[in-house]
């Protein structure tokens, strides 16, 4: 029984740890949106007759010194949360019949977490500088590619545990994995776009790469929030949920024998 509390107690407290770290991530990344653009919208009230700022270019004029500890909440809570849910998904794996595809799910968190120091990295010390340009690059495409190795892992195990439908959190969290493919990439053509001399319509482009680059802020924060929700325990049953399994830890003493994990294939 104690080998289950124990294994339960993990999972418990590495998902509290990541729900609550991507929350706060979540807020302190809305406060270093709206604090540059505000700062940028009132000191070049007339640059928005031709052109919408873009964060880099919002971020070029704000003050270091005050938005650095936002950035650097952010980044912290961002390593956190990507570190906590790479370790409930190695927790799970041990109990999993589909181990492996738990362990790729577990990497792509893990790395994710880690892109949090690149984060506060190119939102401070490298600002203006060439370096900036080239960690947005590795910051956006590790982001994205992390998503789409997460989405593919889940469906690999609900496929190999026979799952054919879909609940609200899956089938949510798969149309915004989807939805941050197709942004990402309209925001990568719309970047190259919008300076091309033989493009006609450059200043609808640009706009076009603002708003895309704020949608895929928000879409990889939802589907991040969507795949932990689905991470819950289950209170007064006991249950662990995880994409491809559905582990119970019987850890209620009158539960005949508690303390192993039974494993079953819905997700």
């Amino acid at each position: 029984m104690a080998k289950g509390i124990a294994a339960f107690t993990i999972v418990r407290h590495a998902w509290i740890t990541a729900s609550l770290s991507l929350r706060v991530m979540a807020v302190s990344n809305a406060l270093l949106l709206g604090y540059v653009h505000l700062l940028f919208a009132n000191s070049h009230p007339d640059y928005y007759s031709h052109a919408w700022p873009s964060f880099s270019r919002a971020l070029s004029e704000a003050d270091v010194t005050v938005y650095r500890w936002i950035a650097a909440v952010a980044a912290v809570f961002h390593v956190i949360s990507g570190t906590a849910v790479a370790v409930l998904h190695l927790r799970l794996a041990r109990d999993s019949p589909t181990p492996r595809a738990l362990l790729v799910s577990a990497w792509a968190w893990g790395i994710a977490g880690a892109l949090g120091i690149v984060h506060y990295l190119h939102l401070t010390i490298v600002v203006n500088t060439p370096v900036h340009t080239n960690l947005s690059y590795v910051f956006f495409f590790g982001m994205t590619l992390f998503a789409v190795v997460d989405a593919v892992s889940a469906a690999a195990r609900r496929v190999a545990h026979g799952q054919s439908g879909l609940d609200g959190l899956q089938r949510a969290a798969q149309a915004v994995a989807v939805c941050l493919v197709a942004i990402g990439l309209i925001f990568l053509a719309t970047f190259f776009l919008k300076d091309a001399g033989w493009n006609p319509w450059q200043t609808l482009t640009q706009k076009v790469f603002v708003v895309a680059e704020v949608v895929w802020v928000v879409l990889i924060h939802a589907y991040a929030l969507l795949r932990v929700k689905r991470l819950q325990p289950q209170p007064g049953v006991r249950t662990e949920r995880f994409p491809g399994v559905c582990v119970k830890m019987n850890v209620d003493p009158g539960r005949g024998g508690a303390g192993q994990a039974a494993r079953s294939g819905r997700q």
